[in-house]
């Protein structure tokens, strides 16, 4: 067995990485292409992609069984481009869904020097309450947007270990060593109205926590409130649009496989959100993506998803008919972004067709008032807040304005 920071506690069964199915290749049509691999060495699986796949099936000795399954995945491969959902899961074929987890980037200063990013592999939960069976096949692949083209071919996708099967329920210690966390159903507190929600979030590099170690306002209003549960769906680098660029991967011409758009269709449909949080990507504002226009309707036919509007569109579409529960767009604080702003302003009368809620930063004059002295205490970048700028500053402003928002009918700014 690989070396785990952490592993369950007496498994109902586990798989080893080096039994499990393996089929394609990684940066598939480049001239980098490999394929998916087992290294006897290290005891794990590289090359996961969206072109490539690890298949783990359930041995016969395995009894009918409701279980969370847990997968050891390492960090991910690069300081810069981060992810709450490396992977991609489905069960005996179906629909593949993208779990939310606490992964981190390696970061060479920081995480033990002299060691890589494939040293380690934390554990974390991929399939939470499921009914298995022997025989049954568990496909593991990545997240689309985690190969891209970048001055060279990259890809940052972490290495995957063993799968280990727990009765539903079990509280299992995730994350890394120097990292852990627990996943608690806990109980809903009634005095805290913020308790005991289902929160999704949608996004990039700030939704995901670049700057703060993968920890975010999301991860924050999670740890601060009994039975919260928020759902980061985040990869940095990411747009809201379906705009395919000389960076995108892979080169089979079928748009932006990382977009906003193409990764929320890898959401559990079966997910119970109570709120739905969704950020105005930067990216889409840096890239100079085309902001396109507000569509007359509100089919599906009508929306194109090449641009920063046509995208939003068709999340705020997806988003109700699929998990049928408010939404909200939230902003950055300003920056010097002319493309961003109009982002800011366009979403405002986006907000008038369809009538969901923002959360607008960039409009907020307490948040814009901060001092420099905070702002540099609470920024990395422009864009990107340190973990104290998402503790301090972001984290409650966003418990304000969500509360204000539930309070208020669903609708507005807050």
């Amino acid at each position: 067995m690989k070396s785990y920071s952490r592993s369950p506690v007496s498994p109902a069964a586990w798989i080893p990485a080096e039994q499990a199915h393996l089929e394609g290749a990684a940066m598939k049509g480049t001239p980098v292409e490999k394929p998916i691999v087992y290294d006897k060495e290290k005891k794990v699986i590289r090359g996961i992609s969206e072109t490539s796949k690890a298949v783990y099936t359930i041995p016969e000795t395995f009894t009918d069984s409701s279980c969370d399954v847990y997968l050891g995945i390492s960090r991910i491969a690069f300081p810069f481009i981060g992810t709450s959902t490396p992977v991609t899961v489905s069960v005996n074929q179906g629909p593949a869904c993208s779990p939310s987890m606490r992964t981190q980037c390696f970061e060479p200063s920081g995480n033990a020097p002299g060691k890589a990013y494939d040293d380690e592999l934390g554990l974390f939960c991929i399939l939470e309450n499921t009914l298995l069976r022997p025989g049954d096949a568990i496909t593991v692949q990545a997240v689309p947007g985690l190969e891209f083209y970048y001055m060279d071919y990259q890809s940052v996708v972490p290495v995957i270990g063993d799968m280990f099967f727990c009765p539903a329920g079990t509280e299992v210690l995730q994350g890394y060593e120097d990292s852990t966390y627990v996943k608690k159903a806990g109980q809903k507190i009634l005095a805290d109205p913020l308790s005991g929600l289902e929160i999704g979030w949608l996004g990039s590099s700030v939704t995901y926590g670049q700057a703060a170690g993968g920890y975010s306002m999301a991860d924050a209003i999670e740890d601060a409130h009994p039975a919260t549960r928020c759902h980061k769906y985040a990869v940095s680098g990411t747009t809201l649009a379906e705009y395919h660029s000389e960076h995108c991967l892979p080169v089979d011409g079928d748009g932006n496989h990382g977009s906003y758009v193409n990764r929320m269709k890898r959401i559990d449909k079966e997910k119970k959100f109570d709120l739905f949080i969704v950020q105005l990507s930067t990216n889409d504002a840096t890239g100079g993506i085309p902001m396109g226009g507000i569509a007359e309707g509100k089919e599906y036919a009508d929306f194109d998803t090449a641009t920063v509007i046509g995208a939003m569109e068709y999340i705020i579409r997806y988003v109700r008919e699929t998990w049928h529960c408010p939404l909200l767009f939230y902003t950055g604080t300003r920056y010097d972004s002319a493309q961003y702003e109009e982002m800011v302003k366009t979403t405002l009368q986006l907000r008038e067709k369809w009538g969901f809620g923002l959360i607008d930063l960039w409009n907020d004059a307490e948040m814009n008032a901060v001092s420099k002295e905070d702002y540099a205490s609470f920024m990395a970048d422009p864009i990107h807040p340190l973990r104290k700028g998402y503790t301090d500053w972001w984290t409650p402003a966003f418990e304000k304005k969500i509360l204000r928002f539930l309070n208020s009918g669903h609708k507005g700014s807050v």
